[in-house]
């Protein structure tokens, strides 16, 4: 209940007395400015429903947003799991690469001492068969 002085229940009785001593039009008076604050905040009450309801309106707004955030998000994480994945194959072909390489460098290598001995050796042979001065 909304008192015309603006004041709880423990001030009503204090002004029982003052209300009797008020003449009608002064009593009318004050029943208009209570209205008129009753419209008030009325309007006040009306502008924060609105503004709930906008705010309302907007965090589900956001948290569909969201929500298609995560969504994108875990799209992500599985593309970027195969691609890590991609990646390990392809780490490991390369690792196979690698090992083949070596292993034609190791031949190579072979080869070459081999064509060195066969050099050495054919020197030797013709230096056995040249005549000798």
């Amino acid at each position: 209940m909304v008192s015309l002085f603006g004041k709880g229940d423990g001030a009503n009785k204090h002004h029982d007395g003052e209300l009797r001593k008020l003449r009608r039009q002064d009593l009318l008076q004050l029943l208009v400015e209570q209205m008129r604050e009753a419209e008030q905040l009325q309007g006040q009450v009306a502008e924060h429903e609105k503004t709930i309801e906008d705010l309302t309106a907007t965090t589900e707004r956001l948290k569909a947003k969201l929500d298609d955030k995560d969504a994108q998000i875990e799209r992500l994480k599985g593309k970027l799991d195969d691609k890590d994945a991609q990646l390990d194959r392809l780490k490991v072909k390369l690792d196979d690469k690698d090992k083949q390489i070596e292993h034609l460098e190791d031949k190579i290598d072979t080869k070459d001492e081999v064509i060195a001995r066969l050099s050495d050796k054919g020197a030797a042979s013709l230096e056995s068969v040249e005549p000798r001065a």
